[in-house]
């Protein structure tokens, strides 16, 4: 139940972003921007058994939407769906939100845009090996390149990294656990704590 909420709230919160993004002020014209990508996301772990498997790459899914406050700033939020296998246990399951925003100096001319971006967010975790859950508190930062193809269509890729401050919940080994958690004899071995991911991936916007 609290799982479903958690995932109601970061699902609410994209929706909210989206819809202010796409309206525009009747008295001025106001700068923004929202977009999907689809990509691959490595999680590290950290503090775990020595048996536990490595989580490999796997498949990623995100929204993005920021209004400009400033020229080169921009704020907005985002939502993230990932899956991260650990073979051969089953996938864990992502699901994150939170505020990000843009730094976009102008380094390239004509139709490029290049792009800094930090945020903050809870990603609500789930292991279908283990039928646990937890959340992570995560800080993504990364950079972009876009180009606009047409109209006010822009194509872009973005490298990024999610550093994990702080993990809870059971998938975790006890509320708030921040160190190894030693896993019971006969138990599956303890992943670790989701304490960092790389990803890349490639999207399109529609910025205005």
């Amino acid at each position: 139940m609290h799982r479903r909420r958690r995932l109601g709230a970061l699902g609410g919160l994209a929706a909210l972003l989206l819809t202010l993004a796409a309206e525009r002020p009747a008295q001025a014209q106001l700068r923004w921007d929202a977009g999907v990508h689809a990509g691959v996301t490595k999680r590290f772990t950290s503090g775990g058994d020595g048996a536990a498997p490595a989580p490999g790459f796997g498949p990623s899914v995100g929204l993005q939407a920021h209004v400009a406050l400033v020229p080169m700033v921009r704020l907005g939020g985002y939502f993230e769906a990932d899956l991260s296998p650990a073979s051969p246990e089953a996938p864990r399951a992502f699901y994150a939100g939170g505020l990000h925003a843009r730094f976009m100096p102008p380094l390239l001319g004509g139709p490029w845009r290049t792009w800094l971006y930090a945020g903050f967010g809870v990603a609500s975790a789930y292991s279908y090996e283990r039928h646990a859950g937890g959340d992570v508190l995560e800080l993504p930062v990364g950079l972009g390149l876009g180009r606009k193809i047409g109209g006010p269509w822009l194509l872009y890729a973005e490298l990024g990294a999610r550093i994990g401050l702080a993990a809870f919940g059971d998938m975790y080994g006890a509320p708030g656990a921040s160190g190894a958690a030693a896993s019971p004899a006969g138990a599956a071995p303890f992943l670790g704590h989701d304490s960092f991911a790389l990803s890349a991936s490639v999207g399109l916007s529609l910025e205005e």
